[in-house]
């Protein structure tokens, strides 16, 4: 199933799977934050314990100006379920990464 996210008039569109922590109130709240405050340029971003990715692809919707984004986490389904959302969301490009990672250990700069 897909649910539409809303986010600072931008449509994001997210399937989960049981096994990936669901976006709540708070993610909102984290992602309008960052986005808020950004004030970096040329960056490397990591989004670690992706989850689904909905932090990470609100991010890249709103901030365009990143030298490359970085999505990690442990469990292979979150992994998946961010590539599938990616792809759902129209998001390609050869500065995304998406890593399966224990904390750093893959994960190289």
């Amino acid at each position: 199933m897909t649910v539409e996210f809303k986010l600072q008039n931008k449509k994001i569109y997210l399937k989960n799977s049981s096994k990936v922590f669901k976006p709540t109130q708070t993610s909102k709240y984290l992602i309008e934050a960052i986005i808020k405050d950004y004030k970096f340029k040329k960056n490397s971003i990591l989004d670690l314990g992706c989850g689904n990715g909905i932090i990470g692809i609100s991010i890249i919707k709103s901030i365009k100006n990143f030298k490359e984004f970085y999505f990690a986490d442990l469990s292979k389904s979150a992994v998946s379920t961010t590539k599938e959302n990616l792809k759902l969301n129209k998001i390609s490009s050869k500065k995304i990464k998406i890593i399966q990672s224990d904390i750093f250990n893959n994960i190289y700069f």
